[in-house]
């Protein structure tokens, strides 16, 4: 009799990446990917096999690196949608701080 295989979902899809590859591309990314990362195996099979209802996020910083590696963008990584930050709209003096690059203490002091 065969298995039916169930349909789980993980918060990431870094398995989805890696199975993209060649089997031997596979292994040597699955071996290399934590070192790249700088983190353990383990820690590495953590982020892989994290089901998307877990409350546990991967850190930014290795979440960066592991688009860099797939060469995608972050939200492409993720099996899910985020949800939209909405931000209030910005005064004229934060404006034109932000278009010159300033941050809002170096503008209080030209300003004041």
């Amino acid at each position: 009799m065969a298995k039916i295989r169930q349909n789980i979902l993980y918060k990431y899809k870094i398995k989805e990446f890696l199975n993209k590859f060649p089997h031997p591309e596979y292994i040597e990314a699955k071996n290399s990917l934590p070192e790249f990362l700088n983190v353990d195996k383990r820690t590495f099979e953590k982020y892989m096999y994290t089901y998307l209802n877990d409350d546990y996020e991967m850190p930014v910083k290795q979440f960066a690196m592991l688009a860099y590696y797939f060469h995608c963008k972050m939200e492409d990584l993720l099996n899910y949608s985020p949800e939209q930050f909405i931000s209030r709209k910005m005064n004229k003096q934060e404006e034109l701080a932000a278009r010159l690059g300033l941050t809002k203490y170096l503008f209080y002091r030209i300003t004041h």
